[in-house]
């Protein structure tokens, strides 16, 4: 017979008794190590973040592609989306036809699924999570952003600042 059956028969009610504990030091490093998560999870994200320190290497690069807002005239848009999301693709077909009516008007598209640090600028960018994913568009100069499929309407005024929810975003700016 197995030790450790014959062991639980040998216990009226199958259970070992709570006689036996943990160590001391065992119980002091299980505390700490759940203070030391708690305290992590509850430590507010920096507010001097900014893009080049979540992509220091692509720096140079992204401060070309994302200027700050102050910088030009013409709304700074950032779309999110994936090749294999119907939603994602249906999203950036609207914005191709935008930026064919609306003059001077242009969404950086970036591909999330397969660059894993664009899925990562979307996350920083998406505080909360609250859109869950692509296709995720954000105007830096109203700081509104559009989750999933919408109207061609509500994105037209989207991009002309005029529309757009309002959602807890991380601003990436770096200067104020």
């Amino acid at each position: 017979m197995d030790a450790g059956i014959r062991s639980l028969r040998a216990w009226p009610h199958g259970r070992m008794p709570h006689g036996r504990s943990r160590s001391p030091m065992a119980c002091s490093v299980l505390i700490a190590i759940a203070i030391a998560s708690l305290v992590a999870s509850l430590t507010p994200i920096s507010a001097g973040l900014n893009l080049k320190s979540v992509t220091d290497p692509l720096g140079a690069a992204l401060e070309a592609v994302f200027p700050t807002p102050e910088r030009g005239t013409a709304p700074h848009l950032i779309g999110f989306y994936a090749e294999q999301s119907m939603e994602a693709k249906r999203m950036k077909y609207l914005g191709d036809l935008l930026e064919k009516e609306l003059p001077g008007t242009k969404i950086v598209w970036l591909e999330a699924w397969q660059n894993p640090m664009n899925e990562r600028l979307r996350a920083t960018i998406d505080l909360r999570n609250q859109c869950g994913g692509v296709p995720y568009l954000f105007n830096r100069k109203t700081g509104k952003v559009l989750c999933g499929v919408v109207a061609y309407d509500k994105l037209r005024l989207w991009a002309q600042g005029l529309g757009g929810d309002a959602r807890i975003y991380r601003d990436i700016g770096g200067g104020n």
